[in-house]
């Protein structure tokens, strides 16, 4: 026959709450953009500036430039020695050209698109009130032509020697 088999096992476990399952936070933006920048913000340090040591057999014009040179290399090293500026420059560059080219990319195909909306919703709209306005004006048309016939018809009616009954008396 059956086997013995033991009452517990056929018993529910005792009342333990389960523990909820967690879903993975999904990173917020600011978080996104906050690993985003630490992944491009690598600032490198600027060296100070150094004179060509051929400057003086340059002629006038490249002498000039190679001033020019040395005087904005050492504001940049002024500013910022260990090239957080210059940092900074590249990646709001970065920046701009990541939002500039999506836009200059969707904007004109948004423009068209909306221009197209505006033109369909005015060809509706025209079309919408010449059905709305052609039935009123057929009803218009046939109720001036009943009111001619009707007209046309009492003045065939009466013919105009017959004159009303008072005149008689």
């Amino acid at each position: 026959m059956h086997p013995q088999t033991d009452p517990d096992q056929w018993e529910d476990p005792p009342d333990e709450e389960p523990q909820p399952v967690l879903a993975p936070r999904r990173p917020t933006w600011a978080t996104r953009a906050r690993h985003w920048m630490r992944r491009h913000w690598k600032p490198v340090p600027v060296a100070g500036p150094q004179v060509d040591p051929e400057l003086p057999r340059f002629c006038d014009i490249e002498r000039a430039a190679e001033v020019l040179r040395h005087t904005l290399l050492s504001i940049e090293h002024w500013l910022s020695p260990r090239g957080r500026l210059r940092e900074w420059i590249k990646f709001n560059l970065k920046a701009a050209i990541a939002l500039a080219v999506p836009v200059v990319l969707l904007a004109p195909l948004i423009g068209f698109a909306l221009r197209q909306f505006n033109l369909w919703t005015t060809l509706l709209a025209t079309t919408t009130n010449n059905l709305i306005f052609f039935p009123l004006s057929a009803l218009l048309m046939l109720g001036l032509i009943c009111a001619l016939v009707y007209f046309g018809r009492s003045l065939r009616r009466r013919p105009p020697h017959q004159r009303d009954g008072y005149y008689y008396q």
